[in-house]
């Protein structure tokens, strides 16, 4: 996927090194793929790709921060404005030859104010009417360009058009699917076909259920190993997640068993899940996913919350979707690991922050809240950022010890050290806690075959 090339690329390098990234991986296409302003914009914020959405990208764009990013230009070539009149679109068509050209000169001087243009004339865009847009579809068939310059106008033009009028994209251009022919590159017409379906769900399946029967795909099989078709089935699946869930439902049934929890993976298919879907989404996993695979689908939605310090919305969210005793588990586990990463990149987990944690679980759990804390503390340990010594871990365990005297709060903290005898004065001062002897013993025993 480019997101996660140009995720990859701009961790390091920014910016600059992002978007050369995504133009490096797309050089030698022949068929147009989108331009990822949002995802390129978002890199050059210093954010993460993995939980974010265009629509936060956009957002960031029109903060200080990101407005105030310096664009250096290569001192051998005159300067173009990025703030050329040609991203603003009036009432008459698009002059797409000039709007090319000017794209392209800008991005050989230097591709950030590409980018930077790029992301204004999409802007034009998206003000357009659908019959406007669908106009300009048309424009760029018809204008002559050459294969390269309209490969260029397509990419331009195609994330708008598969957002705001996915219809019109897939039956104008439904000739092309076959990911052999010359044309949208497949990643389109599945953002497309997912928007169609959340906007006209009766309408999307009518149309996939027309290309296949008309012969679209070269093949109908839902193997991953065999046709790409699986994808298009998923990406309308998630769009009817919203519109149409029992048709989600449905269609999801079609897939083997060993494709459906791939399917309803969000960062498998490159799709998140709006938080007025989430528990539509819950309904969907526990009905046809095995239990265990429906539980790890419901912990892996939690990556997606943004967690306050009291781990607020997950109280709402366990409510709202009456999470039973073995999912709340896996839940309250993938919660701590996301709070714990999100605090490392300011600052090391503290005492309150598991005290915090030792609330909310109490609420739900009461008997088996040091259990999880116990589990919850060595993930401190393996933030990337601001990671936790073994020493402070064992701090903040022995220090909530002393109050309760529950053993479960050590036991995994010494589990997790018996192999590094660096840490042995820490282990002992941590066996040395234990409250009941026999366990005492058998950690002790542990330890020593580690020796």
């Amino acid at each position: 996927m480019a997101a996660k090339a140009i995720a990859a690329a701009g961790v390091n390098g920014g910016i600059g090194v992002a978007v050369t990234a995504w133009f490096a991986a797309n050089a030698m296409r022949t068929t147009p793929v989108a331009v990822p302003i949002g995802a390129i914009l978002l890199v050059s914020a210093g954010l993460g790709l993995q939980h974010q959405s265009i629509a936060k990208a956009e957002q960031q764009l029109a903060s200080p921060t990101v407005a105030s990013i310096p664009i250096k230009t290569r001192a051998s070539r005159p300067v173009v404005s990025a703030k050329s009149p040609t991203s603003e679109i009036g009432e008459s068509s698009i002059n797409w030859p000039k709007v090319v050209e000017h794209y392209r000169t800008l991005d050989q001087q230097n591709r950030d104010s590409g980018i930077r243009f790029a992301y204004d004339f999409q802007q034009s865009l998206a003000k357009l009417s659908d019959e406007r847009l669908a106009q300009e579809l048309d424009a760029i068939e018809s204008t002559g360009l050459n294969d390269e310059d309209k490969a260029t106008a397509d990419r331009l033009i195609t994330e708008v058009a598969t957002t705001n009028i996915p219809g019109v994209f897939l039956n104008k251009f439904s000739d092309r699917i076959n990911p052999d022919s010359q044309g949208f590159h497949q990643e389109a017409f599945e953002t497309a076909l997912a928007n169609f379906a959340s906007k006209k769900p009766g309408d999307a399946i009518d149309w996939l259920d027309r290309q296949i029967a008309e012969g679209g795909f070269e093949s109908k099989s839902l193997d991953e190993q065999v046709s790409p078709y699986w994808r298009f089935e998923g990406h309308m699946i998630w769009g009817l997640l919203s519109s149409n869930p029992q048709a989600a439902a449905n269609r999801i049934r079609n897939f083997p068993e060993n494709m459906k929890q791939e399917v309803l993976t969000p960062y498998k298919m490159g799709r998140s899940i709006r938080p007025e879907d989430r528990v539509t989404y819950v309904n969907l996993v526990r009905e046809v996913l095995p239990e265990q695979e429906a539980i790890q689908s419901i912990a892996d939605l939690i990556e997606q919350f943004q967690i306050s310090d009291d781990f607020s919305p997950l109280p709402q969210f366990t409510d709202e979707i009456h999470a039973t005793s073995a999912e709340m588990i896996p839940i309250i586990q993938r919660a701590a690991q996301t709070k714990f990463r999100k605090l490392s990149e300011n600052r090391k987990v503290k005492l309150k922050d598991i005290e915090a944690f030792r609330k909310w679980v109490g609420n739900k759990l009461p008997d088996q809240v040091d259990q999880l804390t116990g589990k919850i503390i060595p993930l401190a340990l393996f933030t990337q950022y601001h990671a936790l010594d073994f020493e402070e871990a064992a701090a903040i365990a022995i220090s909530i010890h002393q109050t309760d005297g529950n053993d479960d709060l050590l036991i995994p903290l010494i589990k997790a050290s018996q192999h590094d005898s660096v840490f042995q004065p820490i282990v002992n001062k941590l066996i040395d806690s234990l409250t009941n002897p026999e366990t005492r013993e058998q950690m002790s025993q542990l330890i020593d075959k580690k020796k």
